[in-house]
Order: C-alpha cells, then structure tokens, then sequence
C-alpha cells in the first residue's frame, strides 16, 4: 500500500499516473489495474466495488492494483469516504483477499485522514504501508545527489537522461536508495 501526500500542484496526480503505466508495463500479464479519481466518486460501492474489474478479482487468483486519486477532493462530496472505504474492506468477503490488493492513494497532506492512515495499517500490517511525502527537487538536492562535489553541476532534470529518467533506470535495475 502505497500513500503520495503533498500540497496541491506538486504532481501527485502526475506520479501516480507513471506508476500506473509502470505497473501496466511490468505486470500486465498477471495482474489488473483499476483507477478512480475520487474527485467524481459519488458512491464508493457503486463506484468501485461492483465495478465490472473488482468485481471479477473476487472470484480470480490474480492481483489487482487499485489507483485512487484525488482522495482530498472526494471527502468534499463524501465525508465518510475513508471510513467507508476501510469498514468495505474489513468485512470477511476481502480479508483473505488483501494480499492481491495493491493500492495507491494521492492525497493532500493536510487532509490524509489518521483514521484511514490507522485502517489501512491493520489491513495491511505497517510494514506493508508506505506513505511517501513528494517534495520539489532543489539544486541543493541535485548537488547532493552528484558525484560531483562541484557547486556549478547542471541539475540533471534538465537534460537529456536527467534525474527521473536515471532514477526510473535505477528502479528498474534494483538498486537500492
């Protein structure tokens, strides 16, 4: 389980999105991937537990990697967004099911509910819970992250082969950091 928390306009939409098409990438033989942006969600069980693709990986052995965005925008319209969501997935029907659930959630900071943060923990045990705040990369950041010790380095978003690019490469070669 995987939570992208920040301020509005710092691209958690954005990153959620290339996981998306990273996870599309990599598994797409032995899994299925269901989105929601929650800024339209108008009723959780209409809107994603009878839909047609979690529906059928009730009754599969496959993993389904569940995508919700805009979860700050869907507790305006739904205040028991998170709740409702966490009390569906306690009932007994998905309890032995939670470990071909993968879920993505982007989020504001400030609106991340404890409540969900707290039922996502028991569902999942924390240690398969991560919660990553996205931040703005500086150039202090790009210094650091340099083999160079120079203070005149070129931040690497901005060039060809930059910082996401190599950051994508080294996900893909394993490496750790």
């Amino acid at each position: 389980m995987s939570g992208f928390i920040r301020e509005p306009g710092i691209g958690k939409s954005k990153e959620l999105e290339k996981l998306k098409a990273f996870t599309v990438t990599k598994n797409s033989d032995s899994s299925q991937v269901l989105e929601l942006n929650l800024r339209y969600c108008t009723n959780l069980k209409e809107d994603l537990f009878k839909v047609e693709t979690f529906v059928n990986w009730l009754g599969s052995s496959y993993h389904i990697y569940l995508y919700l965005d805009s979860l700050d925008e869907g507790l305006l319209s739904i205040p028991t967004l998170s709740t409702g969501f966490i009390d569906e997935l306690k009932k007994p029907k998905y309890m032995n099911l939670i470990v071909r659930l993968h879920l993505r959630i982007a989020c504001r900071t400030f609106v991340f509910p404890a409540t969900l943060e707290e039922g996502l923990k028991a569902l999942w045990e924390e240690t398969n819970l991560a919660i990553y705040e996205l931040s703005p990369l500086r150039r202090i950041d790009v210094i650091k992250a340099s083999p160079a010790t120079r203070k005149d380095v070129t931040p690497l978003n901005r060039k060809p082969g930059g910082l996401m690019e190599q950051s994508n490469a080294s996900l893909q070669r394993g490496d750790q950091g």
